[in-house]
């Protein structure tokens, strides 16, 4: 839940606070622009993992003590960002919520780290699904939670309030009970030959090509729906209660009801289905989201919009991280799984730069009508993993 209060105070929490500012949508989606800390987490990964096995006794602490170093600047820079005026400090809320990417992202690697190095190969689905719950949760708070709060007082204590919450993650993190593996002596200088290895041991042991085109494109209309639904609603006539009552407390419990019918599903059937499911339910989303676009402001229609685009996105949330689990090798799994949802999110970053000037100069209709056809070239790639794989998964 730590690490999905912060997502949503730099995406759409924030375009809905832009938004308010009359910030065009080309600028919001340039906005998009400070998450790339989560796209190039895996430039530091390695890092961490190496620190974490040379100077603790046991590498879990290191984690720990990363992901707590990580949480403390995560709160300072939460509550500065709310203290920021954006119609008069554009660029240093820009820097901010830089800044707090880079932390929270810091400690999604260490989250990360410790669930795909703790959890068996068996216990992957149901991981990925409470990972996905407690992210979803944590979006509802960073989401709805801080939309309410700006509503009845001001975006200041919004996210002052948002960063007070934050602290919790701290014991959650610390007291998580972990077996005392021992840890290696090898020195810090050997972390660009860890890197290199780390890389080459993922490109031989994975169909690589297929994989990251496959991400690449899987992450497009997901995105595109949750970085340009607030300046879209907005621009219809929704206020700030409606859009927290519909997308985020409606919508994000029906995000949580997915990833629990994905972790059922991937443990019956296996992730790669789930997949191709959620796929079939995004460019279904983008349909709707056109229908919304010609219909207007309709609170009922709303709701099967969202509701649709909500439970798929759960769904894919869960199947992702389960599906990139698999190709996570030891002794580099913790690196392996930052590279690889590093990428979905840089497929994020250019997906949601694109969608703000695609919505300015041809229309919304038009943006989720080709947000809809790229899920086409990623059911191609998915169908191509498939046959890599003689598993159940």
């Amino acid at each position: 839940m730590a690490s999905g209060i912060p997502f949503l105070l730099v995406l759409s929490t924030l375009s809905f606070r832009l938004t308010e500012c009359n910030i065009s949508p080309s600028m919001i989606g340039l906005f998009t622009l400070v998450t790339l800390p989560y796209s190039l987490k895996f430039l530091w990964a390695p890092f961490l993992e190496r620190f974490a096995y040379a100077y603790f006794n046991c590498r879990y602490h290191g984690f720990k003590v990363w992901g707590v170093c990580a949480q403390v600047g995560l709160i300072v820079s939460t509550m500065l960002l709310g203290a920021l005026d954006p119609m008069i400090y554009l660029s240093a809320v820009a820097i901010t919520a830089f800044f707090l990417s880079f932390f929270a992202s810091t400690q999604d690697i260490v989250i990360d780290a410790m669930r795909v190095e703790l959890l068996a190969t068996k216990q992957i689905g149901a991981g990925a699904a409470i990972e996905s719950i407690g992210f979803r949760f944590g979006m509802l708070i960073g989401g709805a939670g801080a939309l309410y709060l700006a509503s009845m007082y001001d975006w200041f204590w919004a996210y002052f309030i948002m960063g007070g919450l934050q602290v919790l993650g701290i014991p959650a993190l610390w007291f998580i009970p972990v077996e005392n593996v021992n840890a290696h002596t090898a020195p810090l200088f050997t972390f660009f030959k860890t890197l290199q290895n780390s890389f080459k041991h993922l490109y031989a042991e994975t169909p690589f090509v297929y994989l990251i085109l496959f991400i690449l494109f899987f992450k497009i209309a997901d995105t595109v729906l949750n970085a340009m639904s607030a300046p879209f609603l907005y621009e219809l006539g929704f206020d700030k209660i409606e859009y927290a009552n519909i997308t985020k407390s409606f919508g994000i419990s029906l995000m949580v009801i997915g990833g629990l019918v994905a972790g059922y599903i991937m443990h019956q059937i296996g992730s790669l289905f789930v997949v191709g499911v959620s796929l079939f339910l995004q460019a279904v989303s983008c349909l709707l989201f056109i229908i919304q676009s010609w219909v207007g402001y309709d609170l009922s229609v709303l709701v099967i919009t969202i509701g649709v685009e909500s439970f798929a996105s759960g769904m894919a949330s869960a199947a992702f991280i389960a599906m990139i689990s698999l190709y996570c090798k030891s002794p580099f799994a913790a690196s392996h799984f930052t590279f690889l949802y590093a990428v979905g999110s840089l497929s994020r970053v250019i997906a949601s730069l694109l969608a703000g000037i695609t919505a300015d100069f041809f229309g919304w209709a038009w943006l989720f009508f080709v947000s809809a056809i790229t899920t086409i070239p990623a059911f191609w790639f998915l169908i191509c993993l498939k046959r890599t794989r003689n598993d159940r998964y």
